[in-house]
């Protein structure tokens, strides 16, 4: 604040100080003329500081790219601390108390209950969340909710049991809701882990290699053992039924889901039953599956997109290939630790010159409202459809123009153009 906007705020603070003096002795006139003269002071303070923010940014103006520079030295010196840390915990070497700060000690579960890991830090676990979008997890489909807490529960409430409100008139009691028919499912934060062996080569590389390795590894680690838990309650769970036509499709979803879920519905299925739907086609020959028009790679049956999955991945059961459809986000809850911790131990893998990084995350995969989506057996048809090409046969035969006799000089013809002598 400068010297100028210091002395206003003085002469406001008296001239407010003599009017309240006038007005409470009574000196209504006196008093009005010195509440105005406070309001024009008032003024002035306005105008005086806008003037100075005005000031300011000019005078700012040629500094606003050497600000930007100082932040993203800044970001890019944390992010280079941040990554020499790890990487000398990794290699057994002794943190600094700036390293130390930057890494969260943590214990980890095993028959070592004291064994000592470290927590990754907040800007690479951003990284691996980034490369997890690269690999198709079915987490992006379902209700994810961070926790601090390695146990809990949470209530939710069906659709189908909300009650409406009753009608009511002038000076009528109005009498009292119906409580909600409240669920309540518990969850248990568990550990689950795996062994990276990487070479002590490797681990000698401090230069950005290690850690974008580790991090590729982690991230297609932990898609798969999401993937893995979503997938074994779906397969438990939902609307069970047996299709393979189109129509019995079509039909649940028409009659067996809350309409209301549908506008956020998924098609999750694996590469065979996407092959066979594939391959439907109606009447006319149209395939029944449309492309998605905000994202031309995929499709979408009865306008609800079909994610495929490696049939590895989302293998086939007894010759019937699974097919999820419905809002799953209804369906399951997946509670996140947010946490992953790495721990290492060079004595393990002594005799291959290896060593061994054991990574672990903490979270819980629980159901919701288990009929919010179909879960549907597919098989292929027995009969392949039959398809009318009357109209294509027509369409055919009118554009074929008719076509006249070739010209024969030695064939006699008669007086009408065009028609042979039946006699020589």
């Amino acid at each position: 604040m400068n010297k100028k906007l210091i002395e206003l705020r003085r002469k406001l603070t008296e001239k407010l100080k003599e009017a309240r003096e006038l007005i409470d002795a009574g000196k209504v006139e006196e008093g009005q003329k010195a509440t105005q003269e406070a309001q024009e002071i008032k003024d002035q303070i306005v105008l005086e500081e806008q003037m100075q923010e005005l000031e300011d940014t000019v005078a700012d103006d040629n500094e606003v790219v050497e600000v930007k520079e100082v932040e993203e030295t800044r970001t890019t010196k944390k992010k280079t601390e941040t990554r020499t840390a790890l990487v000398k915990f990794l290699q057994g070497r002794k943190l600094s108390k700036e390293e130390r700060d930057v890494l969260v000690e943590t214990t980890t579960p095993g028959e070592d209950q004291n064994s000592v890991a470290v927590i990754i830090p907040q800007d690479i676990y951003t990284e691996i969340n980034e490369l997890k979008r690269q690999y198709k997890p079915l987490k992006q489909f379902v209700d994810v909710q961070a926790t601090s807490t390695t146990s809990g529960s949470f209530v939710y409430e069906n659709g189908d049991t909300i009650e409406p409100f009753v009608d009511i008139t002038e000076a009528t009691e109005i009498g009292e809701l119906m409580s909600p028919t409240l669920k309540q499912q518990k969850f248990a934060i568990t550990d689950k882990g795996g062994i990276l062996p990487i070479s002590n080569t490797l681990l000698a590389d401090e230069k950005g290699g290690l850690v974008k390795y580790i991090n590729k590894w982690l991230a297609r680690k932990s898609v798969v053992t999401d993937n893995r838990k979503i997938l074994s309650i779906l397969k438990e769970n939902g609307i069970k039924l047996n299709a393979s036509t189109h129509a019995q499709i079509k039909s649940a979803i028409n009659t067996k889901l809350d309409p209301e879920l549908l506008s956020g519905a998924v098609v999750i299925t694996n590469q065979n039953g996407f092959d066979i739907m594939d391959q439907w086609v109606d009447a006319t020959g149209k395939p029944i599956l449309q492309p998605n028009p905000t994202d031309p790679t995929k499709k979408m049956l009865s306008g609800i997109t079909i994610e495929v999955y490696a049939n590895t991945n989302i293998p086939d059961v007894d010759g019937a290939s699974p097919v999820y459809i419905g809002n799953l986000e209804e369906a399951i809850k997946f509670m996140d630790r947010e946490e992953m911790a790495l721990a290492v131990s060079k004595e393990a893998g002594f005799t291959k010159n290896l060593t061994l990084i054991r990574a672990i995350q903490r979270d819980d995969v629980v159901t919701k409202d288990t009929q919010s989506y179909l879960n549907i057996s597919l098989t292929a048809p027995t009969e392949q459809p039959v398809v009318y090409v009357k109209n294509v046969t027509e369409a055919t035969a009118a554009s074929v123009e008719p076509t006249t006799p070739a010209y024969n000089p030695e064939t006699p013809t008669t007086g009408d153009e065009g028609t042979q002598n039946p006699t020589e």
